[in-house]
C-alpha cells in the first residue's frame, strides 16, 4: 500500500487502483479523476457531513456511470461506562455523517444507466 499527498485537482498519478476513499467537502468536483483512477468494478467511498453534499455527490456518481450506490448515515452517541447500567448519556450530544459507496462500471452502452440511480420522477 502506498500513501501519497498531492492536489487531486490535477488528477491521480495512479490508474487501475482497487479502491479510493475521499474525505473532502466537494468530492463531486473530482469524480471524473476518481473514475479514471479506479479500475472498473473497483470500490469508491466518501464521507460527507450534510445531505446536500450527499445529493451533489450522487448526481456526479450517476453522471460518471457508477453503480451499486449506497448511502449510510452514521451516528455517534456516547454511553455511560457503567457495566451494571449500560445506557446512553443523559444529554444527547450526537454527531452524524454519511458514508457513500459506489463502483465504477465499464459498460457504457444502451441501458448503462440502469441500476445507477433512479431519476427523481422515478421515485
Amino acid at each position: 500500500m502506498t500513501f501519497t499527498c498531492e492536489d487531486i485537482a490535477y488528477g491521480f498519478n495512479e490508474t487501475g487502483v482497487d479502491a479510493l476513499f475521499l474525505d473532502l467537502p466537494n468530492p463531486e468536483d473530482y469524480i471524473e479523476h476518481v473514475r479514471k483512477a479506479i479500475k472498473p468494478g473497483g470500490f469508491f467511498g466518501c464521507l460527507q457531513p450534510t445531505t446536500n453534499q450527499v445529493s451533489r455527490l450522487l448526481d456526479a456518481l450517476k453522471t460518471f456511470n457508477f453503480s451499486f450506490i449506497e448511502v449510510c448515515e452514521i451516528i455517534q452517541r456516547h454511553y455511560k461506562p457503567v457495566p451494571a447500567r449500560l445506557r446512553p448519556e443523559d444529554r444527547l450530544t450526537a454527531h452524524t455523517g454519511y458514508l457513500i459507496f459506489g463502483r465504477p462500471m465499464l459498460y457504457t452502452g444502451k441501458g448503462a444507466s440502469r441500476n445507477i440511480l433512479p431519476d427523481a420522477n422515478e421515485i
